[in-house]
């Protein structure tokens, strides 16, 4: 089953620091990357000068990061006995490796536990083909929704 990802920043310092990363004495460049629609609105001058900050436009990005595979998502017992659906949505920061760095995995708003540890988990497991700059694979932020359905209720 392939998610849809939304990768939203290329690379992220914040997350270095936020999960005890080590940094390299070196100026880390952030590369916020904007989707078509925020460009459109922009004049050139502007996109010019977003550029020399570091900011990328989707174009810039040779690609984005993509789920390869990934574990079932389990869905909780006690919530599927009583019937309950819910959606999760969660943001990590997807290493060069593909994997899910476990320290950036949050929920992007507030939900039941349980169908948030089942997703996690399931993140957790996932493998990604990761975001690439001029062919180099880089860290990038992805957003993934995960959906509990039970067969059948309406």
């Amino acid at each position: 089953m392939r998610h849809a990802i939304d990768a939203a920043v290329v690379v992220l310092a914040a997350c270095a620091t936020a999960t005890g990363v080590r940094t390299p004495a070196r100026p880390i460049r952030v590369l916020v990357l904007m989707d078509s629609a925020e460009v459109s609105a922009l004049d050139r001058r502007r996109i010019d000068s977003l550029k020399r900050a570091g900011v990328l436009v989707e174009r810039d990005v040779d690609a984005m990061a993509s789920l390869v595979t990934m574990d079932a998502l389990h869905y909780p017992d006690d919530l599927r006995r009583a019937r309950v659906e819910g959606r999760v949505i969660l943001r990590c920061v997807v290493g060069p490796n593909g994997r899910a760095e476990p320290r950036t995995i949050f929920p992007v708003e507030p939900g039941d536990l349980a169908f948030i540890n089942a997703a996690r988990d399931a993140l957790h497991s996932a493998i990604f083909s990761p975001a690439r700059v001029n062919g180099v694979p880089v860290r990038s932020v992805v957003t993934m929704p995960f959906d509990f359905k039970i067969r059948g209720a309406r």
